[in-house]
């Protein structure tokens, strides 16, 4: 009696599910692992950037940087970047963000057209009417839509868009404090911040807000006194001083007054140190996890927890954006972008795309002969 590794047809399909167990382990493997964002970075946009260059992105529209009205630039994919030519003047941009609207400027000062700038494709920009006679400093962003926040001689405002053109006042607290926010996959969390202590809100719709039970990272020594969340450090240089991200779950608060980085897996009632003393970083959140970037260093973590931390001689990063696996990073010479390599094996550094094809075509090869297999057995019979 023939074994059945004796038949052809089996040792064909054998083969082509272990090359195509092998391919899957390795692009597995290959998701698991933080990938290494010390090398890689391409200078794609020489032009001198002042330090509050900004930099945000949103699958189907692009990357948008902006860092004055008549320094603008827009790429479909991060690679070929065209100037935004409708810009005038040299109001200096505070902050920005996006979201699947499109793109929200704040222009911090007010301004007598209005503070916030909206634009659906980040080359046409308009006035959003929202807040006249606010000095409007930060824009979050989420999925869902734009939360502002900004103040009018200590008294704190927010407003929130769900598309950057209506918007509606927040009924976040006021008084002398900042507001930093992220959305997480189910409501937005703020974090505030006082002269003397911190506050924890959710919302489901940015408009109203419900306190939480909660306490702040606690001050790291060496943090300094303030823990202030505008960017304003002396007239010259507009620096963002934390940052809070999420990548849906997991929120990481990072910036210079921060005294490190702090990550919260519950929505903000708890925070971990994650180990990193220098949190002055500006951070982001890609499909391979958290990339953070600072003059000459990049953080990169899978979890927000465990962070690898590498070197870039020369690149002065300002910040940082992510569509998918391609990070876009502001620097004081221009535009880098890092693009992931294809997936190789871990073992022996071959690309799994060959194999996986190799193994469907064992498939179809096992799947003939096994036909043309039975075919013949049964003109024998």
């Amino acid at each position: 009696m023939r074994s059945l590794w004796a038949s052809k047809p089996v040792r064909v399909v054998a083969l082509a599910l272990v090359a195509l167990m092998i391919g899957a382990t390795a692009v597995a493997g290959q998701e698991s692992t933080s990938p290494d964002l010390g090398t890689g970075w391409e200078l794609r946009l020489q032009e001198p950037m002042p330090r509050w260059s900004a930099v945000a992105s949103s699958e189907g529209r692009g990357f948008v940087v902006r860092a004055l009205d008549d320094l603008a630039f827009w790429s479909a994919d991060g690679l070929e970047w065209q100037a935004v030519t409708d810009a005038e003047g040299t109001v200096i941009v505070w902050d920005l963000a996006a979201s699947d609207a499109g793109f929200v400027v704040t222009k911090g000062l007010r301004q007598p057209e209005g503070s916030v700038l909206f634009s659906s494709d980040g080359l046409e920009w308009e006035n959003a009417s929202v807040g006249r006679g606010f000095n409007f400093w930060r824009v979050n962003s989420g999925p869902r839509g734009f939360l502002v926040a900004g103040d009018r001689k200590c008294e704190s405002v927010a407003h929130f868009s769900s598309d950057g053109r209506q918007w509606a006042p927040s009924d976040l607290p006021s008084g002398c404090i900042s507001v930093i926010a992220a959305q997480l996959d189910d409501r937005w969390v703020a974090l505030t911040v006082g002269a003397d202590d911190f506050g924890i809100l959710t919302s489901t719709d940015g408009v109203v807000w419900s306190e939480v039970d909660a306490q702040g990272p606690p001050r790291k020594p060496g943090a300094g006194p303030e823990f202030s969340f505008t960017r304003w450090v002396g007239y010259e240089a507009a620096l963002r001083s934390a940052s809070l991200t999420s990548d849906g779950e997991t929120l990481v608060l990072a910036g210079k007054g921060t005294g490190g980085l702090w990550v919260s897996m519950d929505g903000g009632t708890t925070w971990t140190d994650a180990g990193i003393d220098d949190g002055d970083v500006a951070m982001t959140a890609s499909d391979f996890g958290f990339v953070g970037v600072g003059p000459e260093r990049v953080l990169v973590s899978t979890d927000g927890i465990e962070w690898i931390e590498h070197r870039v001689d020369g690149a002065d990063f300002h910040d940082v954006a992510a569509i998918g696996t391609t990070v876009v990073a502001t620097a004081a010479d221009g535009i880098y972008v890092w693009t992931a390599p294809e997936p190789t094996l871990p073992l022996t550094g071959r690309e799994t795309l060959p194999l996986l094809v190799v193994a469907a075509a064992l498939i179809g090869a096992g799947l003939l002969a096994t036909r043309g297999h039975q075919r013949l057995n049964q003109n024998r019979s």
